[in-house]
């Protein structure tokens, strides 16, 4: 038995989400025996019919006790092989003769300046992710930067391993959409991924005229900043941008398929999902040579500096008028995105697990 704490689940689907029923669901079609179980505390939004069998426990303990109670309790009764937690980290504090899996995507608050508020606040996280590091048995994360970043900042055990993320999204290329004028940005409004960048370069670009196509963001809406209120304020009133708010992937899937391009200014991933997803159904990507970008587009891909906005304009202006650019990206980024996929992960996976077995 595997099991998974899926509490992540118990929200609406995030990259960390969708790595979890992807990884899990190559898993069982490559051994349709595993038992996997996912522990969670409240209803999951996320589908897993057949992937895990999802299992409620410590409903009744506050969430902020429930990993330090109600995980071990589930360990103790139910002696699982192997556990997993596939949230960075926020590891149990005993699981009872299990072999411990952890995934850290990522350790970008150690990356980005000026990040934590203090230094107890920064020390108070090397804490935590060191302790959980330390009791763990296999340490997995996403991209050589990643890995990278964590062998510098912690002392290990065992040296990470890295497991590329992949998408669904690649068997389901066709759609039924066709090109529109717009562009388009995914994921979280978040402030290291260059949001306010994006809508500076954008408004500007179409006051000049340089651009005539509009933007659109999907995201659950947040603050970000009192300058990214205001420009994404001037901007939805001008009808350049508009708010798509977060999006199933389903729907999802049609307005990237028909974007002009994906538009991601982020300088700092642990992976990039997003650009990732938009290559697998030809969308041509514009992005920064940021942390882990490289690794996953490679040279299918525009890169743009986003401290120089004329080169983000540059790169729109092309893409919107030049079909046979946006054709040159959608071939390379669709031939970049079958380097990933979830049996390729989940095989890696697999082989660590029997290789902890031996």
């Amino acid at each position: 038995m595997v099991a998974v704490d899926v509490s992540v689940l118990e929200h609406e689907a995030t990259g960390i989400a969708k790595s979890i029923v992807g990884l899990y669901a190559a898993c069982k079609e490559l051994r349709p025996d595993m038992d996997v179980v996912g522990m969670h505390r409240d209803g999951l939004k996320s589908i897993v019919d057949g992937v895990l069998r999802d299992v409620k426990v410590g409903q009744m303990l506050p969430r902020r006790l429930w990993r330090t109670f109600a995980i071990p309790s589930f360990c103790l009764r139910s002696r699982p092989e192997y556990i997993h937690f596939p949230w960075n980290g926020r590891v149990a504090p005993a699981t009872f003769g299990a072999t411990t899996i952890t995934t850290i995507h990522d350790v970008l608050p150690l990356t980005i300046q000026n990040f934590f508020s203090s230094e107890e606040e920064e020390a108070r996280y090397r804490d935590r992710l060191q302790r959980d590091i330390s009791r763990t048995a296999i340490l997995i994360t996403d991209s050589d930067f990643s890995r990278t970043q964590i062998e510098q900042q912690f002392t290990l055990r065992h040296e990470p391993f890295v497991i590329p993320l992949a998408t669904s999204w690649a068997r389901r290329q066709e759609t039924t959409a066709t090109s529109q004028d717009y562009f388009v940005y995914v994921g979280g409004y978040v402030e290291r991924k260059g949001l306010e960048i994006l809508l500076e370069t954008f408004l500007e670009a179409r006051r000049q005229n340089q651009l005539s196509s509009s933007l659109f963001l999907t995201g659950k809406p947040r603050f970000i900043s009192k300058r990214f209120a205001e420009l994404l304020s001037e901007s939805i009133k001008a009808g350049i941008v508009f708010e798509k708010g977060y999006v199933e992937d389903d729907e999802l899937i049609e307005i990237v398929a028909g974007a002009k391009a994906l538009v991601y200014l982020s300088q700092y991933e642990g992976f990039g999902l997003p650009p990732l997803e938009a290559m697998t159904v030809g969308c041509p990507v514009v992005t920064t040579r940021g942390t882990s970008l490289p690794e996953v587009c490679g040279d299918a891909v525009c890169y743009v500096d986003p401290g120089d906005p004329r080169s983000v304009i540059a790169a729109l202006r092309e893409i919107e008028q030049s079909r046979s650019r946006r054709e040159e990206l959608k071939t390379k980024g669709l031939a970049r995105s079958k380097m990933f996929s979830w049996a390729k992960s989940a095989t890696m996976f697999l082989s660590l697990l029997n290789q902890e077995g031996k």
